[in-house]
């Protein structure tokens, strides 16, 4: 089976993604910056090689 990325993901910026995530910028806001869904955010970070962060990773405001 050969699988494709999405056309969403083909047109993200995966460098500046995964720049933002490095950040400390959580996927959430991340996808709202680019009009889509958090888990596309996700799946450009895991494709990338990139290790998610669990919502306790995050320091607490």
């Amino acid at each position: 089976m050969n699988v494709t990325r999405s056309k969403v993901q083909a047109r993200l910026d995966a460098d500046e993604v995964i720049a933002m995530y490095k950040n400390e910028i959580t996927a959430e806001k991340i996808a709202k910056q680019f009009g889509v869904n958090p888990q596309t955010i996700l799946n450009c970070l895991r494709s990338h090689g990139v290790k998610i962060r669990s919502r306790w990773d995050y320091k607490q405001e």
